[in-house]
C-alpha cells in the first residue's frame, strides 16, 4: 500500500516511515494540512494516516476528509486518525462524518502492532498474524 503520513512531529513521522517500509509499504508524508492536500490531489494514495492536530498549519486534520468529496480518486481511501487527546471523547464529540472517511481512531503513543492490524483491514496482504491464546488448539483429552 502507498500510505500518506500526515504528521507534524518529525520524530514520529520518521518512525512511521521506517516502520511502514519494514512492513512492505511505501509512503509519502506531509507536515501540514496544506501539503497533505497537495499530495492527496497528485499521489496515488491507498490509505491516509492522519494526525488531528497539525502545529503551524491553517488546515487541520479534521479538514482533510472533506477532500474525499472533492476528489473522486480519494472516495474509497480510508483514514486512520491519530491523536494524543482522549480518543473516546474525540470520537463522541466530533466523529459525525457522513462520508465515513475516518474509519479508525488510534490514540498516541501508537501501538504499532495495532496499527498494522488496522492497515491489514484495508490490505489483507499486509495483515500480520496476531496469535491469541484462544486461537491455540485444545490439546486436552
Amino acid at each position: 500500500m502507498h500510505i500518506l503520513i500526515v504528521e507534524d512531529d518529525e520524530a514520529q513521522r520518521r518512525l512511521l516511515e521506517h516502520f511502514l517500509t519494514l512492513n512492505g509499504h511505501t509512503s509519502c508524508w506531509a507536515a501540514t494540512g496544506e501539503a497533505a492536500l497537495g499530495l492527496m490531489r497528485t499521489e496515488p494514495i491507498d490509505l491516509v494516516l492522519l494526525d488531528l492536530h497539525l502545529e503551524g498549519s491553517r488546515i487541520q486534520g479534521w479538514d482533510l476528509p472533506l477532500e474525499k468529496m472533492r476528489n473522486p480518486r480519494m472516495r474509497d481511501v480510508p483514514f486512520i486518525v491519530t491523536s494524543g487527546e482522549d480518543v473516546g471523547a474525540i470520537r463522541d464529540e466530533r466523529m459525525r462524518d457522513p462520508l465515513g472517511s475516518c474509519v479508525v481512531m488510534l490514540g498516541k503513543p501508537l501501538d504499532l502492532v495495532l496499527l498494522l492490524y488496522y492497515i491489514g483491514r484495508f490490505d489483507p496482504a499486509s495483515r500480520p498474524e496476531i496469535p491469541f491464546e484462544d486461537d491455540e488448539p485444545d490439546t486436552k483429552v
